[in-house]
């Protein structure tokens, strides 16, 4: 998911505290990529010393990444994190991104039809659900607006 295209803000009260405190210390883009591949677990954060220790961090650095593993590592070493799931806001989030790319296609001179394929394929989603989702009253969704972070 593109931070820069949506204001995070507008999923922020969908996310528990211990995921919020984990987007201040890393940032919500590694936070997402944490929580989709973690979600629902509980993880120790190993401090790495001995060779288990060193397992367990290569271990997450290959399912989050090296860099996101060693963000982890500098903030919650030794500490045993839950990661929720998080599927209310990572829905919302991913609908008003649905939502921001079908108007950009839409200025960007797309069709209606090679929008609603493109994004049913990249999504998973049929068309006719991308339709709903770009159709939806906008009482149902905040307008997007263009804002990086969820503290700032």
């Amino acid at each position: 998911m593109n931070s820069s295209d949506i204001d995070l803000r507008q999923v922020q009260d969908m996310l528990p505290d211990n995921v919020r405190d984990m987007a201040g210390r890393i940032g919500l883009p590694s936070t997402l990529v944490v929580v989709e591949q973690l979600g629902g677990t509980l993880w120790r954060i190993a401090e790495g010393r001995a060779r288990k220790g060193e397992a367990r961090r290569a271990a997450l650095a290959e399912l989050v990444g090296s860099e996101i593993e060693e963000q982890l590592h500098a903030h919650y070493k030794g500490e045993e994190i839950y990661v929720a799931r998080c599927n209310k806001a990572l829905v919302r989030w991913r609908d008003l991104e649905i939502m921001e790319r079908f108007e950009q296609g839409l200025r960007d001179g797309q069709t209606v039809r090679s929008l609603l394929n493109e994004l049913a394929r990249e999504y998973k989603l049929s068309s006719r659900w991308i339709w709903e989702i770009v159709n939806r009253p906008s009482e149902q969704l905040p307008q997007l607006q263009q804002q990086p972070t969820l503290f700032h």
